[in-house]
């Protein structure tokens, strides 16, 4: 601040306040930042239905090839160098919710 206070203090000028409904001339950097929309505060879900998460991702997996996933898992590279990035269940890779696939 000290060094800002040194160069400002060869110029001649003064410091109005306008208020900000008023200052038609404001930027982007005069504002305060809008870190969260308004729409991610409204909208919200009404029910969160564990039920229909599991079953939806058990009918997910019935579509794939559990073994031939489980094959590609244990001869990926990626996991091979980083084992403790996934948790192991069942003979699958998971992050978290997330299964991971190769």
């Amino acid at each position: 601040q000290a060094r800002w206070a040194l160069y400002f203090k060869r110029f001649n000028f003064k410091l109005k306040y306008i208020p900000g409904g008023t200052n038609f001339m404001a930027d982007a950097l005069s504002r305060l930042p809008q870190y969260q929309s308004t729409w991610d505060v409204i909208i919200q879900p009404l029910v969160e239905n564990e039920c229909c998460k599991t079953i939806e991702i058990s009918n997910r997996l019935k579509d794939i090839d559990l073994n031939v996933l489980h094959t590609h898992i244990t001869q990926d590279e990626w996991l091979k160098k980083n084992p403790s990035i996934c948790a192991y269940k069942n003979g699958l890779a998971w992050q978290g919710s997330k299964l991971y696939i190769p």
